[in-house]
């Protein structure tokens, strides 16, 4: 199962404040000593503004730090503020922590969040019911547990995970083999979506008592002409739809899962089609009929005849992890050097193909005093790595990087990811891909699934 993939680094320094004074009354005492903690975002250095675009635009951030079950500290950040700084700086305590991170918070559950004094109170908050597809910017949480010690000129660090609650659809529509032989023309009448789910659990895996339902009339697709080529309704030239994730069982489709309806002229007579969304045909072979959050959901609809209902088109579902692309910076000093053994086998930009596993040793022999490496896959549904602990250091450190498909091999399904290695400068806390391959300056390499 594919671990979201959205991911902001946080650089945690604890520095102890003798004269500081912690407000927040916690049972359990035993609180530690008064420390800061200096959350540096990755990549980003900002004054007042917003964090990334599009669909990892940041406008706020709300920090929690809990020590055990109860309130430590908690700080918002919102754009436009003097405060929305990169690093941001929390007050709080020594010992061990975990931090919750939510970013753009609904405008209806900002109260619920500033009364928030334990963790489970923050586990059990279920987002505003809506109606309509989600906009940008797009609600995301995360946490981490950390423990914070006071190490002069030795900062601490962590990878928080933000994950958006919604997933994407993309709808293409194409005109079969049939229809296309023979000259038959296809057109869009509408496209529906049915049961879009109404509310999310603010955290993954949490209960949403009492969902509802919503449906979505894409009006905007009447009088699209379908092509063999494909016509975009949602994503490519259009805009995507965003919704809440509708988690259940395969046994449960009757009256939870989601499914798009298709009205089309085909031949210019009325058709109509329906199709479940993820269905047993998809690559999701691990929640069919279901949609998870930060989850991107690829759909190609094929109109083969003037069927009704589900004979007359096949909906193809291809599920990818829905990544933010880091931006790159160069380090301002030491170049990182790397050794690869045995070195990359690859053909003109950068592919390589595997049948079983893929392993080798990596070592980081030169870089920016105290830097780290981390090994990373943009597919994490269908690739994985062996032994995780592998997969990151330090200078000198030699790592047996194990790189395995996660699904049998299928010669109908092309199965892909790119992998890469992340160089951060603990220093300045700047992180910049490296070259993988001598003489060639991507920084990845594209990994292709194949039986040789």
């Amino acid at each position: 199962m594919m671990k979201p993939i959205y991911k902001i680094f946080f650089l945690l320094s604890a520095a102890l404040l003798w004269n500081t004074a912690c407000n927040n009354d916690d049972p359990s005492g035993d609180k530690g000593e008064p420390a800061v903690i200096s959350l540096s975002m990755n990549n980003i250095q900002t004054r007042g503004g917003d964090l990334y675009a599009g669909e990892e635009l940041i406008t706020q951030i709300r920090v929690y730090v809990f020590r055990g079950n109860y309130v430590d500290e908690m700080q918002v950040f919102s754009s436009g503020e003097e405060e929305f700084q990169n690093p941001f700086r929390i007050q709080t305590t020594t010992g061990p922590k975990t931090i919750y991170v939510v970013a753009n918070e609904p405008a209806a559950l900002t109260a619920a969040l500033d009364g928030v004094t334990t963790l489970n109170a923050l586990k059990g908050l279920i987002t505003p019911a809506v109606s309509i597809p989600m906009e940008q910017p797009f609600t995301m949480t995360g946490y981490k547990p950390v423990d914070i010690a006071v190490v002069p000129g030795t900062p601490a660090s962590v990878t928080i995970d933000l994950t958006r609650l919604v997933a994407k659809l993309t709808l293409k529509i194409k005109k079969g083999p049939h229809p296309e032989s023979n000259g038959i023309p296809i057109v869009l009448k509408g496209v529906r979506l049915y049961r879009a789910t109404a509310k999310a659990a603010l955290w993954e895996g949490e209960n949403v008592p009492g969902q509802t339902y919503w449906n979505h009339n894409d009006t905007e697709a009447d009088g699209f002409a379908v092509t063999a080529g494909g016509t975009d309704v949602w994503g490519g030239s259009r805009k995507p739809v965003y919704v809440y994730e509708n988690i259940g069982s395969v046994s449960d489709t009757l009256n939870r899962a989601a499914y798009i309806v298709i009205d089309a002229l085909y031949n210019n007579v009325n058709a109509r089609y329906r199709a479940y969304i993820n269905d047993e045909n998809s690559d999701a072979d691990d929640h069919n009929y279901s949609l998870k959050r930060n989850h991107h959901y690829m759909l190609t609809a094929t109109v083969n005849s003037i069927g009704e209902d589900y004979d007359g088109l096949l909906l193809q579902c291809k599920t990818i992890p829905w990544d933010l692309v880091e931006s790159e910076q160069s380090f301002e000093d030491e170049n990182p050097e790397i050794n690869v053994i045995p070195e990359f086998t690859t053909v003109e930009g950068n592919v390589t193909s595997i049948e079983n596993n893929l392993t080798f040793d990596f070592t980081l022999t030169a870089g920016p005093e105290g830097a780290t490496w981390k090994a990373s896959l943009d597919n994490g549904l269908e690739f994985g790595f062996g032994d995780i602990t592998q997969t990151y250091g330090g200078i000198g450190e030699t790592k047996t990087i194990t790189i395995k498909p996660l699904k049998p091999y299928n010669p109908a399904v092309t199965r892909t990811t790119h992998f890469y290695i992340t160089v951060t400068n603990p220093a300045n806390g700047t992180a910049e891909r490296i070259k993988l391959v001598n003489g060639q300056p991507d920084t990845q390499i594209l990994i292709t699934q194949d039986d040789h």
